[in-house]
């Protein structure tokens, strides 16, 4: 017979499973940690040909993971850093926390009642009196996150289907206490990542510009146009606003037998070649002297 204890691992695993996310490989995300958010993308994560796996952060305070779409094309992100939407993207993110700030506070209760106060009380009450303690406290704290989930997913907007997340919310407490995820998910999913990025602060920005540059610079011939050498430019104003020279842009390490490398992903060859394997840009010698190109 199942015990107490294996009842707890088994939802201490089911929260776990709730707090996983299935991207699409394409996609992007910002994830809170420690403080601060921080960019990835779904193709780096773990799992199948065309979906990965991504975990979000189970320990309180809660914020939630927003996901965005990785590639665009170099009009729509031209489009996308003239409009300057940073600021307003930066108000819709306090409009997202103000509004969730009640939700995300229930659910960090729910989670401290399952995993903090219940381990205390089965190692104090008889098996009886917990069962009763969790029928009392459980549905009282899921019905709150319900009816607040409700309140913000009205204020937000929110897309998916209301009444699917009531009853989750209702039946199941691993789901109520990443309902607030539900609201994220999408909140920011039609944003330029750059943008977005600059809006939540990210500490990789210098470096998202970098790649960004060298992306769109050494892309192949056939890839270019008005748009991307527009793009190429708004992106060379990007990196001087964060310290970065668009002309000089850092080189990969050598090392001992390197000859040449790729601009555009940094793959460094030992010997001479006109492209990139994995990427198709044209590859450049290193110079003789110099760290920059």
């Amino acid at each position: 017979m199942i015990d107490a204890w294996q009842l707890y691992a088994l939802l201490c695993l089911l929260y776990l499973v709730e707090c996983m996310q299935l991207l699409r490989k394409e996609q992007c995300f910002f994830r809170p940690q420690g403080g601060a958010w921080r960019y990835g993308e779904a193709a780096q994560l773990w799992g199948g040909e065309n979906r990965r796996l991504l975990l979000s952060e189970f320990l309180p305070p809660f914020a939630g993971s927003f996901v965005a779409r990785a590639r665009w094309s170099a009009g729509e992100a031209a489009a996308a850093i003239q409009a300057g939407a940073a600021s307003e993207l930066q108000e819709q993110l306090a409009v997202y926390l103000r509004t969730t700030r009640f939700l995300r506070g229930l659910c960090a209760l729910q989670f401290l009642f399952f995993f903090a106060v219940l381990p205390l009380l089965a190692a104090i009450l008889e098996s009886s009196l917990l069962v009763l303690t969790i029928l009392a406290f459980s549905p009282l704290l899921s019905a709150a996150i319900a009816w607040q989930f409700m309140r913000s997913a009205k204020r937000l907007r929110f897309s998916g289907s209301r009444a699917a997340s009531m009853v989750a919310i209702l039946a199941y407490p691993p789901s109520s206490m990443r309902c607030f995820q539900l609201l994220a998910r999408g909140f920011f999913a039609v944003e330029y990542p750059l943008t977005l990025a600059s809006a939540l602060s990210v500490a990789q920005m210098p470096a998202l510009i970098e790649r960004e540059l060298r992306r769109r610079r050494y892309a192949p011939d056939a890839e270019k146009g008005a748009a991307a050498l527009q793009l190429i430019a708004q992106l060379g104003e990007l990196a001087r606003r964060h310290n970065l020279d668009p002309d000089r842009l850092p080189l990969p390490e050598a090392g001992a037998d390197g000859r040449c490398y790729c601009p555009q992903c940094l793959t460094v060859y030992d010997v001479l070649r006109e492209t990139c394997i994995d990427c198709g840009a044209s590859a450049l010698p290193f110079p003789q002297s110099g760290a920059t190109e």
